[in-house]
Order: C-alpha cells, then structure tokens, then sequence
C-alpha cells in the first residue's frame, strides 16, 4: 500500500473523533468497458487497505498530504486502512486498435460516509458512515519518488494474437480465469467455468461471492459486484452506503468504487447507486460503453469516444481532456484513459508520479490508488507512480489485462493465469518456522518474538517496521508502520516510520513493559508508573500518575490497569472507550475505539464503539485477550479461541487446537499455540492458479 494511504489511514481516526463522526469514504476506482465480443472481462481496483487497530495523524495533516502528495483516505484502516474501487472491464486483445478490456483501479477501504474534511483534504475511506471504521491507510508524511521507473513501451515486443501469446508462470497449469479484479484488500476472478472465486480480506463478507456463472467482477472498498451470466447485477459485502443493493435489470458491464458503484446497462445507459456526497453516483444521461469508478468521482466514455467524469474535483480529477478514448481508469485522485491512438493521458492529483503517462500506445490500464499499471500494445506491462509495496514491479511475460489495487497489481495472461504483484495481505498469514512466545499482528507486517527472545518480523517493509533490531527482549508490540520493544534490560527500543511525531524516540529508563498506539507509545516502568511519547493531539500521552501493572494503548486514547486492579483510560473519547466500567481486572486491551479487560473471575468486560458487536462481550471465563479495530478475540480458560465483531478474522472459524496468546492486526489475527508454534488468519487465501511473484 502506498505511504499515503497509510497517512490518511491514521489521519482519519483523528479527524473522526474530533468530530464525533467517522465517516469518510473508502476510496476505490474501478473501470468497466463493454466491447463487442469482450472475451474477457478486468476489473481494477485500488483502494487503500485497511489499516491496522490503531491509526495516526491528523486530517490536517492529510489535507497537506492530499494538496502535497495526498493518495488514500485517511482512515484506512486499515486495515489497519481507506479505499480505491475496482471494475471490471472486458479484457483487451493485443492489437493497440482493439479496445476488448480494460482494468480499472479500486479505491481505498472504510466506512462510506465521509468524514467533514478540509477543503481540498481527501476523505479517508471508512468501513462505515458513523464509525472510525474501515481506516483508509494513509500514505506516510514523506513522499518518496518511485523506485523503479515505468518500462520504455517503445521497446514493446512485437503484438501477437492472444492464441500465440505465452501464459505467465503459473503454479497450477490446470487452473485458468477469464477475468480478475483487484481492491484494496481482496480480489475476485472469474474462473474458466464462469464461477467466482474471492481471496483476501473478508471483513463484510467481500471475499464469499455468491454461487452462480458470471460474466463480470468488480471488487469494491469493502464489497463486490458482478454480472451474472444472465446479465443480471448481484452484489455483496460492506453495505453502510447501499452500495451492495444492486439495481434490477441486465447489464453488460461493472465498476466499484469505494462506498459507490456504476454499471452500464444492456442498452448503454449508466446506473450508478451508493455514496453520492459528491454527485459521484449521479449519472449523466447518455449511451455509454466504458465507465469507471475512483473514491469520490466518476468517468464514462460515451458511444462517440468523448470522456465525462462527475463528483469530486479537489484535485482536478473530473476535468476530463478533450478528445476520443476507448478505455479510462478512475483512481484515488486522479484518472487516466487510453487515447483510440493508444496513448496515455492522465489527469488529477500527481503526488506520486501517477498521473506522469509513459509513451507509446497501450490496450489496457489499471489505476491504483497511486500508481497505476497499463499493458503496451505487445502485451508487456509497464506500472508508474508510488512504489511502496512493491506495486511497479511488473512481472516479464505477455498479458491481455491488469488489474490494480491499492498495493498491487495483477494481470491476466492469454493463457488464463494470473500473476499478481506487490502487497499481498494473505501472505501475512505465513509465519516463519520456529517456536515463538509471543505474536504482534501489525497493517502489513508482522513480528513476534522467538522462544529464545530474538525478535523475526515479515510483510512491508516500506519504513524499516520489519527489519528487526538484533539482542534479545522480553516485551513487544507492533503499530501500523511501527514498532517497540523491551529488551532484557529493561531499555526500549523503536523502529519503523516515525511520521515527525517522535514516537520511535525510545525514552531513556528502565521498564518492563511497552504498547504501541496509531502515533504514539506508552510503557510501565519497573517502578510502576507510565511513561508516554509521541503524538499528543488527543492527550494520550499524558500519562496519570501512580503504579500500574499493565497499560494499553489505542488509536489515540489508552487504557491501564492500576496496582489496585481498577482501570485508568484518557486520550480520546469519542465514543466513550476513555470511559472504563467499575471493578477489578487482570489484563485490558485496547482497540481502535473500543476496549475489553477481563475481570478477576475471568469474565469479559468491554465498552466503546460497538457497532460490529466488538464490544458486545460473550459468557464464560478467559485468561487472554486482543482488540483490534473493529473485532476482538480472546482464549477462554480451555485454551481455545473465540472471536466477535466484524465478519472474518475468526469470527465464524476460529483455528481449533490449544493456544496461550493472541493478537490481532488488520487484516488478520495471530496466536500462540501451547506447543509454541504461530498460526495466522483472518483473510482467504488466493485461488490456485494465481502466483504472486515474489517481492
């Protein structure tokens, strides 16, 4: 996922409590375009992920980011977060004339509503209208140019037919799609047979499409659509902004934004429905055959080749150059479309390079949420814009479509596999072998500490949060782009993105024990009393004074049980998760905007946001407990796991066996088991068939 998704992500929190409302929309894009005889059909997402529990940063700082280099929501996560749509578009063939698909970009996760920003500051996506939800990552304060540059399309093999055109590697030979469609945080593919397959984050169910044969896919914020066979529309997953209810009627072609959604109908008209706080679901009148979809606007190309976009123009990303195209693409803030010569033009926000076109003449293209990936007449594929996780490296080979999300790509080979790129959050699930004592789940990476105290950590690396500090330690807890730990000593030591809020400036003591918040840390001293650092906008760093025994930290508030068992909570209190019930408790644990502590007797106690039920605590006695943004898990006194809130992340299919530890992330769950080994989950696993190159 690209850094500003991920500011944004931990920007939006802020801005969310601050006004009571968390509802800014999931930026998504996805383009659709209908042809003639569309073999294939692309659809191309790019939104950014959710973020992890905790996110930081102000919107001020997004509005500076958004007018700078802005690119996802803020919230976004996200998961842990925020959101570019994804369409699908029929596949192009190789020939530069043809305009067979095209792969558009999805926009970033959370919740729909958006959330009052600024003028000009983009509105973190959010898993949903009134809760800090879906936290639209954003990207960090820093813009860092591309690592690679696009390819030269110039130097494009010859075009070939897609008959003769070489698939890309694939593991599974048996296995082939005829379309694909890239999130921010889940994909779907239309198998050779005509049915769905999701992999990824299922938090709303996104990922479980429904049975059926379908013509189209397009994978939204947090939800999906598709063309059944038929050429009726079905749609599923996160639905705050009706974007899951789709119209009646036959349609030819699809695309999903963040909280809103557009498809061409059998007649050529357009239908667009869901979020329309900018006029982005207000669709023009007109016969159409090629829409796409960004996180707060929209594009179409009519019948006579001229372009139109409608909904917001913060960053000029409605204002649609003049002349004939044959494809478009709709990003986080900004759009490109392919020129019926086959060039490039692009327009909007350029913070990241996303709107610097390459030359020469190209058959399909794919906006992310900033970086966008097209494929050159010859089949190649050439990718520009943001490189945080990896996203610009196109693999070698000859493709038909491509397909983009927020942190990723993938593309679609004649021969019916896919090759995908760039972050790939279900590849967080795959721990590295070894025995372990403890687990911290972060956005996109992990880490956890070795039975032998060594600390191992895998996924983005994009601000050094995965590369590990050497010695031993005896504590950890993992952020969003940052991490902290004790060492044997009792000193503490950061790492990761700092943000210029100081939060990886280690304080000088001893201390026994550390949290990590969105932004900011706090830790229990040897002799008891807190010490907090970092980012201090909502108070969470002004430690009470006192002795404690064990503290929490949040998005931006914390939670910390006193010597006498009694809970402390200050910082932010939007949604009264600063507000700790009466008792004595053992251990507490503090999410995004909600908490849970178990009490003496082992029962569960939460208070807080509770619009998924993550604060809706269950009967029975537990010794273990993990909040994440908007679930939580605990290990009851049997040692199993059991977990509430949002779909997915083991709600429905907790790991069976016994475990001693847990911890939750974004887009995923970890646990010990009592044999001290690590299992991960929360997001499907991809399809066979589809190989992600490696990193």
């Amino acid at each position: 996922m690209s850094w500003l998704e991920d500011r944004l992500r931990r920007d939006l929190p802020e801005l969310a409590d601050v006004l009571m409302e968390d509802q800014a929309a999931q930026p998504e894009e996805a383009a659709a375009t209908v042809d003639d005889s569309p073999a294939l059909i692309v659809e191309v997402g790019a939104r950014p992920a959710p973020r992890r529990r905790r996110w930081p940063v102000v919107v001020a700082v997004a509005a500076t980011v958004a007018a700078v280099a802005g690119v996802a929501a803020l919230l976004i996560s996200g998961s842990d977060s925020s959101e570019v749509a994804t369409t699908e578009v029929p596949v192009v063939q190789p020939d530069p004339e043809a305009r067979d698909g095209t792969a558009e970009p999805g926009a970033p996760e959370t919740p729909t509503d958006p959330i009052e920003v600024p003028d000009g500051a983009p509105a973190a996506p959010v898993d949903q209208i009134e809760a800090p939800d879906g936290e639209p990552a954003a990207p960090g304060d820093e813009i860092d140019a591309p690592s690679e540059q696009p390819r030269d399309p110039a130097e494009a093999p010859e075009e070939v037919s897609p008959d003769s055109v070489p698939p890309a590697e694939d593991d599974s030979p048996g296995v082939t799609y005829q379309a694909i469609s890239a999130s921010n945080s889940h994909g779907c593919a239309i198998a050779a047979g005509g049915h769905l397959v999701c992999w990824g984050s299922n938090n709303f169910g996104q990922a479980d499409p429904p049975e059926g044969t379908y013509q189209a896919v397009a994978a939204g914020g947090e939800h999906s659509c598709a063309i059944a066979t038929g050429g009726t529309l079905v749609c599923w997953g996160h639905n705050d902004a009706g974007q899951a209810d789709a119209p009646a009627g036959d349609y030819q072609a699809v695309a999903a934004g963040a909280g809103h959604n557009c498809a061409i109908a059998a007649g050529g008209s357009l239908v667009c429905w869901g979020e329309d706080v900018y006029g982005q679901a207000d669709a023009p009148e007109g016969t159409y055959h090629a829409v796409a979809v960004g996180e707060r606007h929209s594009c179409a190309i009519a019948t006579d080749g001229t372009l139109t976009c409608w909904g917001n123009n913060s960053q000029g990303e409605t204002d649609a150059p003049a002349g004939t195209y044959r494809e478009v693409s709709a990003g986080w803030e900004s759009s490109c479309a392919i020129a019926t010569d086959g060039a490039i033009v692009c327009w909007g926000a350029n913070y990241a390079g996303q709107t610097d076109a390459p030359a020469g003449a190209y058959q399909a293209i794919a906006a992310g949420v900033s970086h966008y990936c097209a494929v050159a007449a010859g089949g190649t594929i050439t990718c520009w814009g943001s490189n945080s996780f990896g996203e610009l490296n196109a693999p070698d080979g000859t493709y038909r479509a491509v397909a983009s999300g927020s942190g990723h790509s993938c593309a679609l080979a004649a021969g019916g596999a896919i090759s995908c790129w760039g972050s790939n959050i279900s590849r967080l699930a795959e721990a590295p072998p070894g025995t372990y004592q403890a687990a911290a789940p972060g956005w996109h990476h992990n880490c956890a500490i070795t039975t032998g105290g060594t600390i191992a950590c895998w996924g983005n690396n994009d601000f050094g949060q995965a590369e590990a500090p050497e010695g031993t330690f005896m504590d950890l807890s993992v952020g969003s782009l940052h991490n902290c730990a004790v060492e044997t000593s009792g000193a503490i030591a950061c790492w990761g993105d700092d943000h210029s809020v100081g939060r990886t400036d280690s304080p000088p003591g001893t201390y026994r024990a550390v949290s990590t918040g969105e932004v900011h840390n706090c830790a229990i001293a040897t002799d008891g009393t807190i010490a907090c650092w970092g980012d201090n906008s909502r108070g969470q760093t002004d430690a009470p004074a006192g002795t404690y025994q064990y503290v929490a930290a949040g998005e931006y508030h914390n939670c910390a049980i006193a010597t006498d068992g009694t809970i402390g909570c200050w910082g932010s209190n939007g949604y009264g998760q600063a507000e700790p019930p009466a008792g004595t408790y053992q251990y507490v644990a503090a999410g995004g905007h909600h908490n849970c502590a178990i009490a003496t007797d082992g029962t569960i106690g939460c208070w807080g946001y509770n619009e998924f039920g993550q604060a809706g605590a269950p009967a029975g006695t537990y010794r273990a407990i993990a909040t994440g943004l908007y679930h939580t898990c605990a290990i009851t006194t049997d040692d199993t796991i059991t977990c509430w809130g949002r779909t997915g992340f083991w709600i429905d299919n907790a790991p069976e066996g016994s475990y001693k530890s847990i911890a939750t992330g974004t887009y995923h769950t970890c646990a010990i088991t009592t044999d001290d080994t690590i299992v991960c989950g929360g997001s499907k696993e991809p399809p066979a068939g589809l190989h992600w190159e490696a990193s």
